[in-house]
């Protein structure tokens, strides 16, 4: 699908960035390299390609944390609609892009223990699992909930849905903003134990991605210094949601694995292996819960 309303979202993103632009520019250009970075990995997704599938989620999930971020800003109920169909998209695409990431990360295990061959049935059913789930995405994308939706966000980047006071300077509102963001995801840190359970650990993975995402698409209007400090955010916040996206990685390895030991033979070399892979994320899993308690101890302390 190609639109001619892609042209205004690539000149609003040329525009010039500074803490003097107007809060309505900055919204309208955060939204529109969104939906650009959407649109661009949409053909490779409908192909199945796992690294459009990955960024076209990823996307998704930018725009829909942009949309939070910049909520006082904009009209907020007449974007409900967009924010409830945004989430299934994320939900659709992200399914395929977790077993993706499910049998890269067996595939890389099975590398360093030696220990499965390519017809296992960890294997087996990883692929049936995507096969079943990439016609859903097929048919999701070629529908008409999916091409309302597209429509959406294309005029929503174009004429974003304003509240009053968008068209005041942005810097000092979006540094203020940023920065009770961090705050509170450092409050919530330091409020939870070193050794928080694993639910609350992929919350705070959530909190961080969307502080990431705030930080990344602000930084630029900010200017000096504020626009330094936000970019030091976006790092930080990078760091806590990778060391936490390994941690919540491993686990869902490990559900996977012992859901799937539960229909094989009670001895043999598929049960074997498959033990030996559950025992290897149990290991990767307390390495990245290690790193997480030496960074969070590094953030609270700085």
């Amino acid at each position: 699908m190609k639109s001619p309303s892609l042209k205004s979202l690539k000149q609003n993103a040329r525009h010039g960035r500074t803490a003097r632009s107007s809060i309505g520019l900055v919204v309208r250009a955060a939204l529109g390299d969104d939906v650009l970075r959407l649109l661009s990995h949409e053909p490779g997704a409908r192909q199945f390609r796992p690294e459009d599938i990955h960024q076209m989620r990823t996307s998704v999930r930018r725009l829909r944390s942009d949309l939070r971020f910049f909520r006082p800003m904009l009209d907020d109920p007449a974007l409900r609609p967009i924010r409830d169909e945004l989430r299934w998209l994320a939900g659709v695409l992200g399914v395929v892009r977790d077993l993706d990431v499910l049998e890269d990360r067996l595939r890389a295990a099975v590398v360093a223990l030696d220990c499965v061959g390519p017809s296992d049935p960890l294997f087996e059913e990883i692929d049936r699992r995507r096969q079943l789930h990439r016609s859903t995405l097929g048919a999701a994308l070629d529908g008409d909930r999916y091409a309302s939706l597209r429509a959406a966000i294309i005029a929503e980047a174009r004429t974003p849905t304003l509240a009053d006071g968008h068209d005041r300077p942005a810097g000092a509102v979006l540094a203020d903003r940023l920065g009770r963001d961090w705050r509170r995801f450092l409050d919530a840190l330091e409020a939870s134990s070193p050794d928080a359970p694993i639910a609350t650990l992929h919350e705070f993975r959530k909190q961080a991605k969307r502080t990431r995402y705030a930080a990344e698409s602000v930084a630029d209007w900010l200017g000096r210094p504020a626009g330094t400090g936000a970019k030091r955010i976006g790092r930080r916040a990078k760091q806590v949601q990778e060391i936490l996206g390994l941690s919540q990685d491993a686990h869902v390895a490990i559900a996977f694995i012992e859901d799937l030991m539960q229909g094989l033979p009670a001895d043999g070399p598929s049960r074997d292996a498959a033990i030996a892979l559950l025992d290897r994320q149990a290991v990767e899993a307390e390495e990245a819960l290690s790193q997480y308690r030496s960074l969070r101890d590094r953030m609270l302390h700085d």
